[in-house]
C-alpha cells in the first residue's frame, strides 16, 4: 500500500477546514518548520579553509598522518587542501 504524503493530523486539519467553509490548500496559516530548529542540521562554519588547513598541517606533522587522514579530521575537503 501507497504511504500517504500526509500525516493523519494533517488530513484531519484539512477536513476541518473544509467543512468550516476554509479552502484547505489555500490556507497557509500554520508555521513552517523546515530544517531552521532541527538537531541534525548542518550549522555555520566555524573556521575558514586556511584555518582548517594549518589544523591539518599540525596534525600531519605531531602524530605523522597522511594528508587525507587529516583532512577527514577537520573535515576539509580534499579538494581545498590542494
Amino acid at each position: 500500500m501507497k504511504r500517504s504524503k500526509f500525516t493523519e493530523s494533517q488530513i484531519m486539519i484539512a477536513l476541518r477546514q473544509n467543512e468550516s467553509g476554509l479552502k484547505a490548500e489555500a490556507n497557509r496559516s500554520r508555521s513552517v518548520t523546515g530544517q531552521a530548529n532541527a538537531s541534525g542540521r548542518i550549522k555555520k562554519k566555524v573556521l575558514r579553509a586556511s584555518q582548517l588547513r594549518g589544523l591539518a598541517m599540525n596534525l600531519i606533522e605531531d602524530y605523522r598522518v597522511s594528508v587525507r587522514r587529516a583532512s577527514a579530521v577537520v573535515m576539509l575537503s580534499m579538494s581545498v587542501w590542494y
